[in-house]
């Protein structure tokens, strides 16, 4: 087994020009540290190479003006897949949308879709609350001001999304994780259990 893959590559190429002038609401990082801690964590749990590839790529769609059309010519129409799971609406045409309405057809998508997008978006939540949990350790509660939504309807989803996640992956050690920072997310944030 070799430890380079062209084709992963090619992934992380694509995901760091599409999020190279972005960075992350918390901590102001690169915003390219989040798609690469998702492929880390999916790579740790042992995922596919096209699961990895589609965690570097899941918010290329919704959060530049890339389509999936590059994603499909040199990643193939598995990992292009993947990523229109991975979307919410494509760059530009979810203002109609309200978070709320967004999220609903998201978690729907997820409780009947693949189990692999289900992994990418377990992942996903799991990074976004892990380093929410840095800040919070670091700034306390302030930390919310950042977000419109605030703390409460903010980890009401990611319950939302574990539950989803039971059901679909059961008893995988992922799931647990995320449970554990969703647990700890509430306890920072003065919340108690959800």
């Amino acid at each position: 087994m070799v430890a380079f893959s062209p084709r992963l590559e090619i992934a992380l190429d694509i995901a760091a020009t599409a999020h190279q002038a972005q960075f992350r609401k918390i901590r102001g990082t690169p915003f390219i540290v989040h798609p690469v801690h998702i492929a880390i964590i999916l790579l740790k749990y042992g995922f596919s190479e096209e699961v990895v590839m589609a965690g570097l790529l899941h918010d290329v769609v919704e959060d530049t003006e890339m389509g999936l059309a590059p994603i499909r010519e040199q990643l193939g129409e598995r990992v292009a897949a993947l990523v229109a799971h991975m979307t919410d609406a494509p760059y530009g045409e979810r203002d109609h949308l309200i978070w709320e309405a967004q999220r609903a057809i998201l978690l729907e998508h997820l409780l009947h879709g693949d189990p692999d997008v289900v992994a990418i978006k377990v992942a996903d939540s799991l990074h976004n609350l892990a380093t929410l949990n840095l800040e919070l350790q670091a700034n306390g509660i302030s930390m919310w001001e950042r977000f419109s939504r605030g703390a409460v309807p903010t980890l009401e989803f990611h319950r939302k999304v574990l539950v989803v996640a039971e059901q679909v992956l059961g008893n995988h050690p992922m799931v647990a994780e995320l449970q554990d920072v969703i647990d700890q997310a509430a306890k920072l944030s003065g919340i108690g259990t959800l």
